[in-house]
């Protein structure tokens, strides 16, 4: 996966003279910017992890240009070049990884909202794999119970399914 920027990131790193080239990239309905470096290729994104999408090519340059990052470090990449980079595709990687990161962290928030509301059981680690021992001893002996009176074990449903 590629490993998205900040500007924040993205200034210290101009800074320190660890940005070698960003490359402005036309996606659908704007530009992108994207930072080479040894570990891949970065995605610029907003502190909130969203990917920054600039309405015009200017634009772009204007940030960058106020991040720290020299105009003769900046390749403005033809939309054919988008195609030969696969950008787009990872860009969409990116936002997909950034937008499953944000789902993970609301649910659990609304976790510890619920606990700090009395409405969740929290458990340890090891209560939880002490039930699910119990009841895999269980399912395995009624198992071998019902080989030896050859019949099948009742299976259990959850939800009234």
């Amino acid at each position: 996966m590629t490993d998205p920027i900040t500007l924040d990131e993205l200034r210290d790193l101009a800074e320190t003279k660890g940005v070698l080239e960003a490359i402005v990239m036309p996606q659908n309905g704007g530009y992108t910017v994207h930072v080479p470096q040894d570990r891949g290729e970065r995605l610029l994104i907003s502190k909130d992890g969203t990917v920054i999408v600039f309405a015009t090519y200017e634009e772009a340059i204007a940030e960058l240009d106020r991040t720290g990052v020299p105009e003769t470090m900046i390749t403005h990449a033809q939309a054919s070049d988008a195609s030969s980079h696969d950008t787009s595709a990872s860009a969409r990687r990116i936002a997909e990884s950034l937008e499953y990161d944000d789902w993970v962290r609301e649910r659990v928030d609304e976790a510890f909202q619920d606990e700090a509301l009395g409405l969740s059981d929290w458990k340890s680690h090891e209560e939880v794999w002490e039930n699910v021992r119990a009841e895999t001893e269980r399912m395995i002996a009624e198992r071998d119970a019902a080989k030896g009176a050859g019949t099948k074990p009742a299976s259990k449903k959850k939800g009234g399914v």
